[in-house]
Formats: C-alpha cells, structure tokens, sequence
C-alpha cells in the first residue's frame, strides 16, 4: 500500500482480540478509529467501558455505529484505507453488511475480515464449529472477492490465553492448576500471544506483499505438543500441574451431548481438529499464501518462556 499516512477502522475494538489490533494500529502511527455499537444495555459492563478507556488512551478515535446501520457504515468508511473487523461469532455474517458499504463506498484499499483462527478454505472441521465459525466465514470471504474488495486473510491458529489452558479472574491471567490433554498430548499445534497477533495483523494490513494474501501466523518456536506445553508451563512455574485426559473418543462424545450448547461445542470441535487431527499442520501453503516469519524476519514473535514470564 502506497503512501505514509493511512486510516484505520477497527471494528469489534472492545473484543477479546479487537482490542489488541487497535491498540497494534495506533501504536504503529497509523491514525485509528474504532467503530463503537452504543451500549444501551441496562446492566453496567465493566469490562467494554475499561476497553474504552484503554482505546481513548492510545488515542483513537470512537465513531458511533453498528453493523446492521448501513448509514452509519457509511460514514464511519470516510476516509478511511483499512478495515479490521475482529467481530465475534454472532457477527460474523453480519459483515456482509459491510462488504455491502465497502463496495459501495469504492475507497477501501484493504479489508482484513474477522479470522483469526484456522484456515477455514483449507480445514474442515466438524459439524459445530463447521456450521457456527467456519461456513460463515467461508460466505464472507467469497462476498468479499465476488465484490473485488481487496483483503488480506489472516491465520492465527490458537491464541496463547487457550493454548496455555490459562486461567482468568477479575479481567487477570494466571497460569494453570490444572491442564486438559486431548488424545495421547503429542500433536503440535501453534499459538501466537495476543499482542502478537494484533502487531502482525496490522503490518500485514498496510503490506503489499499480503495484498488478496492469506497470511499465516506460525512461528516455528510456538509449534507445541500439549505433553511439551505441561512440561514448559511446570519448568516456568515451578510446580505441577493436575493433568486430565480427555480420549478421542470422550471428545466425539462430548460434542455430541453438547449439541443445544454452541459455544461448548465449538470450542470443542475446535481442540478435535487442533490436538486430534493436526490441522494446524495438515496441509500444504499455495501461492497466494504468505507466512508472517517469512515476510517480518526482523520482526520476532514471542515465545513461550516470553509469554509465561508475565504471569510468574
């Protein structure tokens, strides 16, 4: 992408990851504003008025809007050169809506939709999180391309919080008492620590080598078994863990009684594919893929030991 001075719009800032994006954007420079629903619900939400606060204190600016509000997506699309949408499952296919305005508005030079996860062209999950995560973000990647907005896709594979099983009390993070293993524990999948994946989305954002790209995140240090995270996780913190097996067959099981229970189920499907099947590595990279270690070589990712230093 040409020229020194670029636009963003996060939208989803006060998310578990949205946040980090945004808080990525402004600190690269990049002049960012966050696309904010106005909270009208009765009860107080701690949580989303501390994000705010944070996203005020890096100084980005708040537009007022939602997904379902064409005339508010339009306005909120002036001037701007990148949109970051880190929207969650329920909203995922509402971002139809604004590859609707994009294409509309013709000013957008990149879209980079809400991911962050497997590569949902490449991984097919089972039925939950097929039919929850995955078909959406598949319908929302060819509107995307039928509607000639340029993009970048981009493939975080686990965030370190859930590969490292932590615990979270008060809006904190602490290391685990105790750690699920799925199967026999010797799987590699990768995680990426949160800030990570908001600094390299956002460089991958404004780089022209990830233009209509799919990026993926999978620094060859954060490819971990589960048996080698344990044993990390006791090294770092210097006591043991309570270990439970969770077989194959437990979690088929498992997924299947949770059928009425989405998030559970999903979640689930999700480990399946990582810690059973190997999807993280299953497949080969094309041309139109790019890896996030390739193209920043000067640009490290934190690893384990830098990730649970935080936390003991």
């Amino acid at each position: 992408m040409d020229g020194v001075s670029k636009s963003v719009l996060v939208i989803g800032a006060t998310g578990y990851i949205g946040r980090y994006i945004a808080l990525a954007s402004a600190a690269a420079g990049f002049s960012t504003s966050a696309l904010l629903r106005a909270n009208s619900a009765a009860a107080p939400n701690p949580r989303r008025d501390k994000a705010i606060e944070s996203l005020h204190a890096a100084g980005i600016s708040i537009k007022n809007g939602s997904l379902d509000d064409r005339e508010s997506l339009m306005l909120a699309l002036e001037d701007v050169d990148i949109v970051i949408s880190a929207v969650g499952i329920p909203q995922i296919l509402e971002q139809l809506n604004l590859v609707e305005a994009m294409k509309e508005k013709k000013t957008v030079k990149r879209f980079v939709p809400s991911e962050f996860g497997q590569d949902v062209d490449k991984v097919v999950c089972l039925k939950p999180a097929q039919e929850v995560l995955s078909d959406p973000k598949i319908r929302v990647r060819r509107a995307i391309e039928a509607a000639g907005i340029p993009f970048t896709y981009v493939i975080t594979n686990a965030f370190a919080k859930f590969h490292f099983n932590m615990r979270e009390e008060n809006g904190r993070l602490s290391p685990p008492e105790r750690f699920v293993i799925y199967g026999d524990g010797n799987i590699k999948a990768s995680f990426v620590t949160e800030e990570d994946i908001g600094a390299f989305t956002v460089k991958a954002a404004a780089d022209p080598r990830a233009l209509n790209k799919t990026l993926h995140m999978r620094p060859p240090a954060n490819a971990l078994s589960q048996n080698e995270t344990v044993a990390i996780l006791e090294r770092e913190t210097k006591r043991q863990l309570r270990k439970e097996v969770m077989s194959q067959v437990e979690m088929l099981e498992s997924i299947r009684g949770h059928v009425f229970l989405a998030f559970e189920s999903v979640i689930l499907s999700l480990m399946y594919s990582a810690y059973i099947r190997g999807d993280t590595f299953g497949f080969e990279l094309g041309p139109n893929d790019v890896v996030a270690h390739e193209l920043y070589p000067d640009a490290s990712f934190t690893d384990a030991h830098g990730y649970l230093s935080k936390f003991v």
